[in-house]
């Protein structure tokens, strides 16, 4: 698991970029900014959907994975049904060969721990798998960023992804926010 200091959106190629959505087309602001640039809404829309589905758009060589959390929009975020997205995302990945995952940070209902409970999902998920996971903050939700102690982060690693060499660093600042994105003192 791993951190970075960039959108979800400026995320390398061939990673699978994921965002969360309703079975009424609505879908978070990560899903609202990949929509910018790969232009799937439509798509999404007309997809038959059920809370569960993780939906796949490919997309200008990348893969979109939506994950249908909720009946409508503004329901409440459940952890179960991100839990069930996340097994059947595991699967997919697997047959779609994507080895690269990216997550953008993301706060509900002002609850501090967010971020911590999401991570440990994912991590219980994935754990076993050969899929580097990413977490992106932004600027503007880099004071979410969860400390790398204890979640199995690696930092300042170099990684290899066929000729292109890059590298990535891990910021180890505090996650914890409230509503409207200030940070708690």
């Amino acid at each position: 698991f791993k951190t970075v200091h960039y959108p979800l959106i400026d995320m390398e190629t061939k990673t699978g970029l994921v965002f969360f959505g309703a079975i009424d087309g609505n879908v978070d602001e990560c899903g609202k900014d990949l929509d910018k640039k790969f232009k799937f809404m439509l798509d999404y829309q007309k997809e038959s959907k059920q809370v569960g589905n993780v939906l796949l758009f490919e997309k200008r060589l990348e893969y979109l994975y939506g994950f249908v959390i909720k009946q409508k929009g503004n329901e409440a975020f459940s952890y179960v049904n991100v839990e069930k997205c996340l097994y059947e995302l595991r699967k997919r990945v697997k047959k779609d060969e994507t080895y690269y995952l990216g997550f953008q940070a993301f706060c509900v209902d002002d609850d501090n721990l967010t971020m911590e409970k999401f991570i440990s999902v994912v991590r219980n998920v994935f754990n076993g798998t050969e899929v580097d996971i990413y977490f992106c903050y932004p600027k503007e939700l880099e004071y979410l960023c969860v400390s790398g102690e204890g979640y199995g982060y690696e930092g300042n690693m170099n990684y290899s992804r066929g000729k292109k060499d890059f590298t990535r660093e891990e910021n180890r600042s505090n996650m914890f926010v409230g509503k409207g994105g200030e940070r708690n003192k």
